[in-house]
C-alpha cells in the first residue's frame, strides 16, 4: 500500500489537468473544443474502469518476487 493512497491518485490527476490546460492557452476555439472532447473521453474511460472493469477483474502485476494479484 502506497502512503497517501487516493490522495496521490487525485493529486496526479489535478496536475495532469493543469498541464493540459496550460498547454492549450492561446489556442483557438477549435482547440478548446478538442480539449473538452479529449478530457470527456478520458473521464468516461476512467469512470468505466473504476465502476465496471476493476470491480469484476483483479489486477496482476509482474514483480521481481513473481506475479502479484490485487
Amino acid at each position: 500500500m502506497v502512503k497517501g493512497g487516493d490522495f496521490f491518485r487525485i493529486l496526479a490527476m489535478v496536475i495532469m489537468i493543469a498541464i493540459a490546460f496550460f498547454c492549450t492557452l492561446g489556442q483557438g476555439v477549435g482547440s478548446w473544443i478538442s480539449f473538452g472532447v479529449y478530457l470527456g473521453v478520458g473521464v468516461l474511460i476512467w469512470l468505466w474502469m473504476v465502476f465496471v472493469r476493476w470491480k469484476k477483474t483483479s489486477v496482476v502485476i509482474e514483480t521481481p518476487d513473481g506475479e502479484q494479484e490485487f
